[in-house]
């Protein structure tokens, strides 16, 4: 059981976000659920999970940029276009927000998702010096046998476009 998660409450939700994340280092960062032409999503197996292509925002870069960059250089593939962006409905959010260490400084990425698209064909190429092992092409209805070895937020990421 993952307990890892939690949900809070408040009337001015904006407010409390603020307030939360005014107690972290914040860094920004975006990824994708890639289709390629079969319409199969893009799959990446990073430090023994399954996972989406995503990193942190460089200086003047924006988001969109960082997305379809984060794609490229973690899996290999060029051509690629974002369709729209992702948003969590039941949510009411736009980002998943994962809290880690900087230095023994509390951090937080807050990533950004899009749909994007590709019509390349040819071998994907995992970042090994991100650590990728695999970068894979899963049939849709396929992504779901995956969740067992899937972080949470990627998993939140995966159901509000299947």
């Amino acid at each position: 059981m993952n307990t890892s998660n939690y949900i809070l409450f408040h009337k001015d939700v904006e407010k409390l976000k603020n307030d939360f994340l005014a107690h972290f280092i914040c860094l920004e960062a975006a990824g994708g659920v890639v289709y390629n032409t079969k319409n199969e999503i893009l799959l990446i197996h990073r430090r023994g999970f399954w996972d989406l292509p995503k990193g942190k925002m460089e200086i003047d870069e924006t988001i969109e940029d960082t997305a379809i960059r984060e794609v490229e250089e973690e899996t290999g593939l060029t051509n690629v276009s974002i369709l729209k962006p992702i948003l969590f409905k039941e949510l009411a959010n736009t980002a998943t927000y994962h809290s880690y260490d900087i230095n023994g400084k509390p951090a937080m990425k807050i990533s950004y998702w899009f749909e994007m698209k590709t019509d390349f064909a040819a071998a994907l190429i995992p970042q090994t010096e991100e650590d990728i092992e695999q970068a894979i092409w899963v049939k849709k209805e396929d992504v779901p046998t995956y969740f067992d070895n899937m972080y949470s937020s990627i998993i939140d990421v995966l159901k509000e476009v299947l």
